[in-house]
């Protein structure tokens, strides 16, 4: 029994970074989507949200033949604690504060992609007007440190980074323009 006692931590730990390493593969899986959208789209990242089609930058890869459709587990964080049923679910938010709804930004105009944040942890929506459109129009309602006390992004370079709680602050964040 004190053995079981002392060993429970040690494996929620474990199990809760092999979570973590789980979400940053989705989010490389999303980066090199996102490249090569803009490779086949006269390198032009997807808009968060595209009126003209009605779909979302998740809908976007996906019609283009990059990503899995909407539905598919790499769409959800692993350590995100509820799933929606209802509708199609994303944990993963665009940087809206990086280029405004439905624009398409071409990747050649960012002048610092190692450091301007594409995609990040969120929270998740459960509405049909919001779903697949979960992003950071506002930075402390929509980011979610759900991994150890921090938070994983996709830059627009394809890395991805694990921030802890308070160190990913918006303007760090928001500077690959000039």
């Amino acid at each position: 029994m004190l053995l079981a006692a002392l060993l429970t931590p040690a494996l929620m730990q474990a199990r809760e970074k092999g979570r973590q390493l789980r979400c940053m593969n989705n989010l490389r899986q999303y980066g090199l989507a996102f490249l090569l959208y803009a490779q086949n789209n006269d390198d032009y990242f997807p808009a968060e949200w595209d009126g003209p089609s009605n779909k979302c930058f998740a809908q976007q890869l996906s019609a283009a033949k990059c990503f899995p459709a909407l539905g598919d587990a790499i769409h959800v964080c692993p350590s995100a604690v509820s799933a929606y049923t209802v509708y199609p679910t994303i944990t993963y938010g665009m940087n809206t504060e990086a280029w405004p709804l439905d624009q398409h930004v071409r990747v050649s105009d960012i002048s610092r992609p190692s450091q301007l944040m594409l995609l990040g942890d969120t929270k998740q929506s459960s509405s049909a007007s919001s779903w697949g459109r979960v992003a950071f129009c506002s930075w402390n309602d929509s980011a979610h440190y759900r991994h150890s006390g921090g938070i994983i992004f996709l830059f627009c370079d394809g890395s991805v980074r694990w921030y802890p709680n308070g160190s990913a602050t918006q303007t760090k964040l928001i500077n690959g323009f000039d």
